[in-house]
């Protein structure tokens, strides 16, 4: 007949008291630092596995954030860009005397122009479509309107030099003053912009200018990104001579 094995337990008063238990628990102090145990190889390459995929997740989110932010500052800046050049070829048309197609420039192709200008200090003050040597303060004395450019006693009115834009053949904006053929391009070079379109055309009252501006795609874009285009065309009555 098996024994039952005896366990004592401390009674209220201190003294032990017998009684008979199939198990006998260990003591309370084995519950603890002897309990503990070390992960696993396989625990750990799970942790590694889940960690290495978040982390490649918000890669990817903060690639696209940054992407995205590069991209709509592209755009503002050829909207912008493309505003400064219409505005300067609004300018150059409405203070010119004559407008030459294509430019007075050798090389230059039929997508180009040259502004001559009225002699200094003609102008269109009164908006009238007439050009004319009335200031703001009236009629001017030719002693203050003209100077005696060539040294001959005669005072001459002050020449305006021609301006040209041409787009050549790799699609870069020049502009030269003076006619000399000495060119400089309209956008700064670093910005890699090139024209796809600049034509000048029109009729006997107006002139239509057209340009696509292109910005190069950006080396922040997955994959590349795509060329951003901007296509503006706008016209100007052309000024009685």
């Amino acid at each position: 007949m098996p024994v039952k094995k005896s366990c004592s337990r401390p009674s209220l008063r201190g003294e032990e008291v017998g009684s008979s238990c199939g198990l006998c628990l260990p003591p309370l102090e084995s519950f603890g630092r002897g309990s503990r145990r070390a992960f696993t190889l396989l625990e750990i390459l799970v942790a590694a596995t889940i960690f290495s995929v978040v982390a490649l997740a918000m890669g990817l989110f903060m690639v696209g954030v940054t992407s995205r932010t590069a991209e709509g500052e592209r755009i503002v800046e050829l909207e912008r860009d493309a505003h400064m050049l219409v505005e300067s070829l609004r300018r150059t048309f409405i203070e010119a005397m004559e407008i030459h197609i294509p430019a007075d420039i050798s090389g230059a192709g039929p997508e180009s122009f040259t502004a001559i200008f009225w002699p200094e200090p003609f102008m269109d003050e009164n908006r009238n479509g007439v050009w004319d040597s009335i200031g703001a303060s009236g009629p001017c004395s030719p002693m203050e309107c003209f100077e005696d450019l060539n040294g001959d006693g005669i005072w001459s009115p002050e020449l305006r030099p021609p301006v040209s834009f041409w787009k050549d053949a790799v699609g870069r904006l020049l502009v030269s003053e003076g006619g000399g053929g000495l060119a400089s391009q309209y956008f700064d070079p670093e910005k890699g912009y090139r024209l796809e379109e600049f034509s000048v055309s029109g009729d006997k009252s107006t002139w239509v200018v057209r340009f696509t501006l292109v910005a190069p795609s950006s080396s922040l874009t997955p994959g590349g990104g795509n060329d951003l285009k901007k296509t503006v065309q706008f016209s100007l009555p052309r000024r009685a001579t």
